[in-house]
């Protein structure tokens, strides 16, 4: 017999149990509700920002030379484009290209109208006004010999150095070794007179000669035949200081002016001699320049250096001659550095300047 607090605590558990059983099987599960979905709100998108452009680039200044009270008659740059110098009265000065500084000077007899390196750079060749052509030694200055005699001043290397063609006032042509200085042969134009400008082709083949009655004549050099009297329009085109071929020789550049004194640039094809481009511009042109890479045609006026794109001629840059005292003045020569990169610009104020004109 189960005493009775012992049968009241059985009875209890049981009745725990059994009622623990029956929560467990009436229990039905709870469906689970899936929360809302969240939808984004739409946040502002910053615009992109444009783009800024990338300036072109312009040409700048390197080096400013100013040379008091004389005009820098003439510009040359050496083979090795370390150097460039400039033709004063009596003086040619040689400036280091990198730093701008004088490191020659070379003495003259008179006027130094035009300035070349023989293309080994060893001579330094100037014409002088009315003293002929002295070839000097391009590290010291020493003097070499002198070529012709008179207003010989006009003057230009053959490619491979070993001759140097001169020209005067009467037009005549004559060439030179530079060896030994001899008398080689002359050219004779008849009834053109003074003559301006001299240049070779690059492959040496043929010289073009600038007059002041606006004729530009084209030679075989070793035949001495004229090949082209380059058409001058009647007067109405004057080329009368600057003759360049282009590094392939298949364009000559001339400047001039017009008998109102604008400024043109004519380029001929050299194989006939016929027009290849006519450029005008601000004022008269007294300089022309190919740059060696054959990009660019630089011309030098009163108020400008212009720089024409090959092979379409179309205009890249225009540098403006800057004033002194307020007066611009004439550009009266030019000359690119080897690399193409620099272009040496002589003014008649006596300021020579530097520039950087390529990337």
């Amino acid at each position: 017999m189960i005493p009775k607090n012992k049968a009241a605590a059985l009875m209890l558990v049981l009745f725990l149990a059994l009622a623990l059983v029956g929560c467990r099987m009436s229990s039905t599960p709870q469906a689970v509700v899936p929360p809302e979905p969240v939808i984004p709100t739409a946040t502002e998108v910053e615009p992109t920002p444009e783009a800024t452009p990338t300036p072109a680039w312009e040409p700048y200044l390197l080096h400013r030379i100013v040379h008091d009270d004389e005009s820098v008659r003439s510009v040359a740059f050496s083979p090795d484009g370390g150097a460039f110098a400039a033709g004063i009265f009596l003086n040619a000065f040689v400036y280091d290209a990198a730093t701008g500084d004088r490191i020659l000077s070379v003495p003259h007899h008179h006027t130094v109208d035009n300035l070349a390196y023989s293309p080994d750079g060893l001579v330094l060749a100037g014409g002088q006004a009315n003293r002929g052509v002295l070839l000097s030694d391009a590290t010291s200055g020493n003097e070499i010999q002198t070529l012709g005699s008179g207003f010989d001043s006009r003057l230009a290397f053959s490619p491979d150095g070993e001759t140097i063609a001169t020209g005067n006032r009467e037009g005549v042509v004559w060439f030179w070794r530079v060896s030994d200085g001899e008398s080689l042969n002359e050219l004779d134009a008849g009834d053109q007179g003074y003559l301006t400008s001299l240049a070779f082709s690059p492959d040496g083949q043929m010289l073009a000669a600038g007059y002041f009655n606006c004729d530009v004549n084209l030679w075989q050099v070793s035949s001495g035949e004229l090949l082209h009297t380059l058409e001058r329009n009647d007067f109405e085109v004057c080329i009368y200081h600057g003759v360049a071929f282009s590094p392939d020789g298949q364009l000559l550049a001339g400047s001039g002016a017009t008998r109102e004194f604008n400024d043109i640039i004519r380029v001929w094809h050299t194989s006939d001699g016929s027009v290849f481009a006519e450029l005008s511009g601000d004022s008269e042109i007294l300089a022309v320049e190919f740059s060696p890479d054959g990009k660019l045609l630089a011309a030098g006026s009163r108020q400008s250096v212009t720089l024409w794109e090959l092979p379409e001629l179309t205009l890249r840059h225009s540098i403006a001659v800057t004033p002194v005292d307020g007066e611009t003045d004439w550009v009266t020569d030019l000359a690119f550095s080897p690399d193409s990169r620099s272009l040496a610009v002589g003014r008649w104020n006596g300021m020579l300047e530097l520039w950087q004109v390529q990337e």
